[in-house]
């Protein structure tokens, strides 16, 4: 049952970078999607770290759904592309984020041992 709910946690996680980084930003949004802290505008470099972080976590997620001994590897790159993304375009909005990005990469780390 764990097990269950853990690769369904790294398929949500991948899947929330694609439903916040994916659509144009809106000026009323509370963070800034598409621009960095210290770069500025990176809306197509934030976007396509969002769809690898999306394609990694959830393709690692439905690994350890089927019980694949490689999914650590996806988590761990998965988590990493999730990193740099949210670090990119930090905000105190991704702290939340970048938890769980903790989490999972402790986990599978632990995994691989």
């Amino acid at each position: 049952m764990l097990r269950i709910l853990l690769g369904l946690l790294v398929i949500a996680h991948g899947l929330v970078h694609l439903a916040v980084w994916g659509p144009a930003p809106s000026g009323d949004a509370p963070m800034e999607t598409a621009r960095s802290w210290l770069f500025g505008d990176v809306r197509p470099l934030a976007v396509g770290l969002a769809v690898a972080a999306a394609v990694l976590l959830a393709a690692g997620g439905i690994a350890v759904l089927a019980g694949a001994g490689w999914w650590p590897w996806l988590v761990v790159v998965g988590s990493a592309v999730s990193v740099l993304l949210m670090a990119l375009t930090f905000t105190p909005w991704w702290i939340f984020g970048l938890a769980i990005d903790a989490a999972l990469l402790v986990w599978a780390v632990r995994t691989l041992r």
